[in-house]
């Protein structure tokens, strides 16, 4: 007769569902609706940004140097040949690809 101990099982950490909102959030400028705080303080910022950064070669203007670093790629040589999606900015080899793509945004 040995001594039986029960084990708790592990609690998870991290991306675990009891992490998740069980309701989504939504941002309360534009209604758009978020998993988890973190996500929904990530996107309030992009209203309270205050300034705008723009292209210096076609002076389109962006709410964050994210997506104007992204819209740059669109004038160099690097890119040359290649397709944009007009909604988000992702370059692209080829129409097929195009159409893929805007299909998942």
């Amino acid at each position: 007769m040995g001594i039986q101990r029960k084990i708790a099982p592990k609690k998870t950490v991290g991306n675990s569902a009891e992490h998740k909102q069980s309701q989504p959030l939504p941002c309360n400028k534009c209604l758009k609706t978020f998993q988890s705080a973190s996500e929904l303080a990530i996107h309030k910022a992009l209203h309270s940004e205050p300034s705008r950064v723009s292209c210096e070669t076609c002076q389109k203007t962006f709410t964050s140097q994210k997506g104007l670093n992204r819209h740059v790629k669109l004038h160099s040589e690097e890119t040359a040949g290649r397709l944009a999606c007009e909604k988000c900015g992702k370059l692209v080899p080829d129409q097929s690809h195009l159409k893929r793509h805007q299909r998942q945004v």
